[in-house]
């Protein structure tokens, strides 16, 4: 392991570790409701594990391996900073997954039914840009998509064009 791929690991792992830490109003992983047999919380569960743990870390992967082909890279301000940003895609990951929770199919939210929990209604109740702008699937999926798509370009970029083979 490099230093890079060093930093990169440490700045990625707390991100992680804070996303995983905001799902809980989204009750993403409520294992109660799956022990009682509930669908929706099984189907939360599972889009929870594919979008929060399975592609973050084949992104980490992805990056990982960009950094092992520079085996030097001089740790600078600007550097760093170019590690920094690659670590914050998690939140990209996140802002997609809180979006896709909010589908709607029939009026019911497909994910938990008829209502939201209290917690993530309380939490769109009170948000800035109003509870219609919250509660809406766009505004969350495609900021979320294109902070991913944006830092995995600048991340490819970063690693393969500009920073010069030692």
């Amino acid at each position: 392991m490099n230093q890079a791929q060093t930093i990169f690991a440490l700045f990625f792992g707390l991100y992680f570790a804070t996303v995983l830490g905001l799902t809980g109003r989204l009750e993403a992983f409520d294992t109660a409701s799956m022990f009682m047999g509930r669908g929706r919380a099984w189907l939360r569960f599972l889009v929870s594990v594919v979008l929060l743990i399975v592609l973050p870390v084949l992104y980490f992967v992805c990056v990982y391996h960009w950094l092992e082909t520079r085996s030097c890279i001089p740790i600078t301000f600007w550097n760093v900073l170019a590690l920094l940003a690659l670590s914050l895609c998690i939140f990209g990951f996140y802002r997609f997954f809180w979006g896709f929770l909010l589908l709607k199919f029939r009026n019911a939210f497909v994910f938990y039914g008829e209502n939201l929990p209290r917690s993530l209604n309380e939490r769109i109740d009170s948000h800035p840009a109003g509870k219609d702008v919250a509660q809406r699937v766009l505004p969350h999926l495609i900021p979320g998509g294109v902070w991913v798509l944006l830092t995995v370009a600048f991340g490819y970029c970063w690693t393969q064009c500009w920073v010069r083979p030692s």
